[in-house]
């Protein structure tokens, strides 16, 4: 999931118009000065198209700074006391930075990149203190339908209620985030996402996710055993995969359940040619919903 900062949201390709990425940083591991200056390269960079999404981890670790010149240890050591132990005190930290407003040592504000200030995103799992803030100071919100279906309508909810228009969006705004395979037909579907248990459960033991099998890989490799499939209970279920058409149909009833404004997919599949395939044949179908 953390891939050095920027590496994952390089721009990429002729498209001006969509954002270059949008990524889920966690805000307890970055120190909000090092995320300030790398959206605002990464927005120089793809002429203004770069969102920034912020979340909470499952548990937080201790602040760590990250020193690449002789003043930024300092800088950084100094903006870390000023209220940074909670995840609402490093995200206002960060609006802060974004928007010039934050002293730095000498008492004048922290000089960023001069560049489009990028889109900041709130990611929340449910109803709590992620949705509280995005719904507070105007965000827009992500949530991800994939792995927490159960509570995903409760933060918008939440959210919707509790919006607070302000200079970032004067409208609630939320995309959700589907995982979803298509292919040309069922058959082909289903052989492609033969290996996501195997995939997720490298996630869940911390072990990476560097290979995907394939489903001659998968027929060889053991089952999920009782504890896993209950853990992982959430990501399988909702995962929509078949053909194309069906698809489609498929997410756009999610939408429309959760009155989401943008949808986002995450496929996951053996070869970067079946997820580009598949990205083309949902592309063709969701322009038929």
């Amino acid at each position: 999931m953390d891939q050095p900062d920027g590496a994952a949201l390089a721009p990429r390709g002729p498209d001006r118009t969509h954002p270059a990425g949008r990524r889920r940083h966690l805000v307890a591991y970055h120190p909000p000065l090092r995320l300030a200056e790398d959206a605002t390269l990464l927005s120089a960079l793809s002429g203004g198209r770069t969102d920034l999404g912020l979340g909470r981890p499952v548990a937080a670790r201790t602040p760590r700074t990250v020193g690449l010149d002789h003043d930024r240890p300092h800088v950084e050591a100094r903006l870390l006391e000023r209220g940074l132990g909670t995840f609402t005190g490093r995200c206002d930290q960060l609006l802060r930075l974004l928007a010039g407003k934050e002293p730095g040592l000498q008492g004048t504000p922290v000089d960023l990149l001069d560049a489009v200030t990028p889109q900041v995103w709130v990611h929340a799992a449910g109803a709590g203190e992620s949705a509280e803030y995005a719904a507070r100071n105007g965000l827009p919100m992500g949530v991800a339908y994939f792995s927490r279906p159960t509570t995903v309508l409760e933060a918008i909810d939440l959210y919707r209620e509790r919006f607070v228009p302000g200079p970032y969006r004067d409208r609630p705004h939320v995309a959700i985030a589907v995982s979803a395979l298509a292919a040309d037909t069922e058959d082909e579907a289903a052989e492609l996402g033969s290996g996501y248990d195997v995939w997720l459960r490298g996630l869940a033991l911390d072990a990476g996710a560097h290979h995907y099998p394939t489903a001659d890989e998968r027929a060889g490799l053991p089952p999920l055993d009782p504890d896993e499939h209950v853990a992982l209970d959430d990501r399988l279920r909702t995962r929509v995969v078949g053909r194309a058409d069906a698809v489609a149909r498929r997410l756009a009833a999610i939408v429309e359940a959760a009155e989401a404004d943008e949808l986002v997919v995450e496929t996951v599949a053996p070869t970067l040619d079946d997820r580009l395939r598949s990205y083309e044949l949902l592309a063709r179908a969701w322009a038929r919903v």
